[in-house]
This record gives C-alpha cells, structure tokens and sequence, in this order.
C-alpha cells in the first residue's frame, strides 16, 4: 500500500491602528507577520505593512466659500508591502515543502534502480513581495451630481516565485 500525507501551515499576527482627527485628516497603518510551512525554517516568516492618509481639502476653512456648489475634495496617498507564498505546480509532485529537493525512483540505471532530481533544494527560497503606491485626488460636486477621480497606481514585485525548469543534461 502507497499513501502519503502532507500539511501546510500558516500562521499570521496582524495589527492595524487608525486615527481621524477634525474629520479632515486620516491616517492608517498596518503591520502584518506570517508565518509559511511551506518556506525553509530559516525563511519561514515574512514581515509586511502599510501607510496611508486622507485629507478632506474641503473641510478646510480656506474652503468655506466653494462649499455651496464643492461636496467634497480630498486627496490620499498609501503605501505598503504584501506577501505570497503561492508556488507553482512543480509538474505534479506536492509544493507544501518546496525547498526541499525531490527525486523520482523510477528512472533506471541499466538493471539497477536509479533516481533523478525532480527539483533541487533551495533553503533560500522566500517570500514574494509586492510593494505597492497609490496616490489620488477625488471630488463631488453640485449636490453629487458630478463626480470626478484622478488617480495614480503603482506596483512592484520581488523575490518572484515561480518555477524554472532545469534540462536534465544541465548537471
């Protein structure tokens, strides 16, 4: 009888803390660790946050006179960083351990048995990291009849997962 069991673990802490102060200024941040069973020990835990703030111009005194006609007028910015731990399919064995370095039985040497490498070890193996901006100024006006966004967004990934299939005659 063949069988085998795997099991992958996550485990996550996760803080927020916000504040608002005269209904015009908001601020946000963020502070996230997890843990993956799926990562070497050494590199199991990944620390990620994020930063982000409002400011409603058009509560602002300065605004007095634009409120007959100005609902709202604001402007936010963010910041932060996330996590993935998602592997890819390594060509149907298991990804719950993918560090590990894995070897088929079946492949023969003349008449004896014989292995080959299925995916080398990598202890070095990490997180995948997204770092992300956005930035954006919005507004209502005449009693929420016009309604208007401008918004900038940018991302950035490192550290990418993904898999890289070696030739067996690579060495």
């Amino acid at each position: 009888v063949y069988g085998n069991l795997d099991s992958r673990n996550l485990e996550s802490y996760l803080s927020r803390v916000n504040y608002q102060y005269k209904g015009r200024y908001n601020l946000s941040a963020s502070l996230r660790g997890d843990a993956s069973s799926r990562f070497h020990p050494d590199n199991q835990w990944g620390v990620f946050w994020s930063v982000g703030g409002n400011w409603r111009i058009s509560e602002e005194e300065f605004m007095a006179g634009a409120r007959s006609w100005l609902d709202n007028l604001n402007i936010r910015a963010s910041y932060g960083t996330s996590g993935n731990e998602s592997l890819l399919d390594t060509g149907g064995y298991s990804t719950y351990y993918p560090y590990q370095g894995l070897y088929d039985l079946g492949y023969a040497n003349g008449n004896l048995g014989g292995a080959f490498p299925i995916t080398l070890q990598n202890n070095d193996l990490k997180w995948e990291k997204n770092q992300t901006f956005n930035v954006g100024l919005e507004s209502r006006m005449f009693n929420n009849r016009l309604s208007f966004t401008f918004e900038y967004y940018s991302r950035k990934t490192s550290d990418l997962i993904m898999n890289r299939p070696l030739f067996p005659s690579s060495g």
